[in-house]
Formats: structure tokens, C-alpha cells, sequence
């Protein structure tokens, strides 16, 4: 798997779950895939391989409505979760150099990679969700909330 296609993976990885993120802290409720494809524009199909990965990694849960929910509190899930969750399959396609050059920049890139990896372990999805909050739904013009179950039932 080539750098830029990797970055990409994560990329998308990382929105998938900020999207759902989002609607888990600002009460949306649980999250449909064909929703989240809809609204990153991705496919439907890429939005479920990734959910999938994430489930799998114990990131996501899917519900009996079939929606999403993040598996854990959002301040306890950061980047580098993500991020390892999208290479967790990602296997290595070249046998490491053997000769003194070739250890050094091995070396050199699993320095920038642990780096890389300290830094998004520092990023929590609870902030990136507050950081960014959804846009006011359109259906939505007339000043009513999109409730949640557990808003909702609070309210009644």
C-alpha cells in the first residue's frame, strides 16, 4: 500500500467516525451508513468496508436500528485509534534493506511513524466533535430539535 493511499484510507476513516462522533455528542442519535456516504460523499460500499474495520477494532457499535454509536466515550477514542484501526489489515509489501543505509532510513521512518503516532494519540474525537458541530439540519428550518431517544424521553 503506497503513503498517499494509506493517507487517503485515513483520511476517510477519520471523517466516518467524526461524523458519528458528532451525532453521538450533539444528540442526533445513531448514525446510518447510507446517511454518512451521502453526506462525505463517498460510496456506500467504502462507508461499510470502514465501518467495518471499525467495529472490528472495537471502535463502533452497530445498534438494532441498525445505526452506528461510537463503542467507547469519545474523549477515550483519538486519532491513533482510528488511524490503527484503518492499517491494522495493512500488511508491509517490502522486505526491509539489510545493509547500513537502508537500516538507517528504516530507522529514520519508524522515528517519524512513532512520532506520528504520538501525535494523533493527543487528538480525541470528543473535541474534534466540538470542534466541529453539524450543520443545523435543513429539515429542520422550523426552529424544532432532532432529538435523540434519551432527549427525547427527558423531555416527554
Amino acid at each position: 500500500t503506497s503513503a498517499a493511499n494509506l493517507a487517503s484510507q485515513e483520511l476517510a476513516y477519520a471523517r466516518v467516525f467524526l461524523e458519528i462522533s458528532r451525532d453521538f455528542a450533539f444528540g442526533a442519535g445513531p448514525t446510518q451508513s447510507g446517511e454518512l456516504a451521502q453526506r462525505l460523499g463517498l460510496s456506500r460500499r467504502l462507508v461499510d468496508q470502514i465501518v467495518e474495520g471499525l467495529a472490528v477494532s472495537a471502535l463502533l457499535n452497530r445498534v438494532e436500528s441498525g445505526g452506528l454509536l461510537p463503542a467507547r466515550e469519545l474523549g477515550s477514542i483519538t486519532m491513533e485509534d482510528v488511524s490503527r484501526s484503518c492499517r491494522r489489515d495493512q500488511g508491509d509489501d517490502l522486505e526491509p534493506p539489510n545493509d547500513a543505509a537502508g537500516r538507517h532510513v528504516t530507522e529514520l521512518l519508524a522515528e517519524l511513524a512513532a512520532q506520528h503516532r504520538e501525535t494523533l494519540d493527543r487528538v480525541d474525537f470528543r473535541t474534534l466533535a466540538h470542534r466541529f458541530p453539524p450543520k443545523p439540519d435543513p429539515a429542520l428550518a422550523d426552529g424544532s430539535e432532532r432529538l435523540s431517544g434519551r432527549q427525547a424521553e427527558q423531555k416527554a
